[in-house]
């Protein structure tokens, strides 16, 4: 199953109906405006995506404690030049064999992770190799 975002709705492509489908809880969606969801030919607002599909779907807006948070401003908090080209080039001029463990994607995601109020939330770390997961299509 595929959902994709067209920023006015969310499609679910997949050969299958997503009746078929009983994991489907939840979730959390955010649009600046009102979001619709096409799902075998049938459109559906909010609450008739909650009432067919997902009860538990959660549509409000996630809180952010800092909403500031982006690459530039990590580069300066690591003190760093804090431009997005310093920031390409320092990674560029990387050693493959001694990387800088202040860099990698995980230390920067976590950074701008936790700009956003996670109190709801428990981080688990992921330690698994990424994979390309069956039936999804990288576009």
């Amino acid at each position: 199953m595929e959902f994709t975002d067209t920023g006015r709705m969310m499609v679910i492509n997949s050969p299958a109906s997503i009746s078929d489908f009983s994991n489907l809880e939840n979730n959390k969606y955010y649009a600046l405006n009102s979001m619709t969801f096409r799902e075998a030919g049938n459109t559906y607002d909010q609450n008739g995506w909650q009432s067919n599909f997902e009860p538990t779907a959660n549509f409000n807006k996630r809180l952010m404690t800092d909403d500031d948070r982006t690459v530039e401003k990590y580069m300066n908090s690591i003190g760093e030049s804090g431009t997005l080209n310093n920031f390409i080039d320092f990674a560029l001029a990387q050693d493959r064999y001694d990387w800088d463990t202040r860099i990698w994607a995980s230390v920067i995601n976590d950074y701008i992770r936790f700009g956003f109020d996670m109190s709801e939330y428990t981080l688990v770390e992921d330690t698994t190799a990424p994979s390309n997961p069956i039936g999804l299509s990288i576009l």
